[in-house]
C-alpha cells in the first residue's frame, strides 16, 4: 500500500552485494575523538595519543565497526563515552603494541545505548 508517497511491504529481499563507507580519522594526543554516526557505519581511528571517544548523532538500529589502530609508537589508550555499553559493564583494554588493530563492533539499541564488543589484536 502507498500512503502519501510512503510504500509499505510485508518484507524486502535483497540480492547481490552491498558496501558501506569507512570513515578514517586521526585521534590526536590527549584529545577527544567524536564519532559522528551520520557520517558512516564503519570507522578507522588511528590513535596518535590517548583519546576519549564520544558518539554523536546515533541512529537506532545502526550497526558497524570501529577499528582502533595504534600508531607506530603504540601504548595509546581509549576511554569511551557512557553511551557505549560493554559486556560485564567494563570497556576493554586495547592492545598497546605499535601498529596493533582492535575492532569494536557496535549496535545502536536505543537512544544513548550503543552495545559494543571488542575483538582485540586482530591480525
Amino acid at each position: 500500500a502507498t500512503f502519501s508517497g510512503i510504500s509499505t511491504f510485508a518484507h524486502a529481499a535483497l540480492t547481490g552485494t552491498s558496501e558501506s563507507v569507512i570513515f578514517t580519522q586521526a585521534a590526536s594526543a590527549g584529545g577527544t575523538t567524536d564519532i559522528e554516526f551520520e557520517t558512516a557505519d564503519n570507522f578507522i581511528i588511528t590513535m596518535g595519543g590517548n583519546t576519549s571517544i564520544t558518539a554523536g548523532n546515533q541512529k537506532v538500529g545502526q550497526t558497524g565497526s570501529i577499528f582502533m589502530v595504534q600508531d607506530g609508537t603504540g601504548s595509546r589508550t581509549a576511554s569511551w563515552h557512557a553511551d557505549f555499553k560493554w559486556t560485564g559493564g567494563t570497556a576493554p583494554t586495547l592492545t598497546t603494541t605499535a601498529s596493533a588493530i582492535d575492532r569494536i563492533d557496535y549496535f545502536v539499541k536505543a537512544s544513548n545505548q550503543i552495545h559494543a564488543v571488542a575483538s582485540l589484536d586482530v591480525k
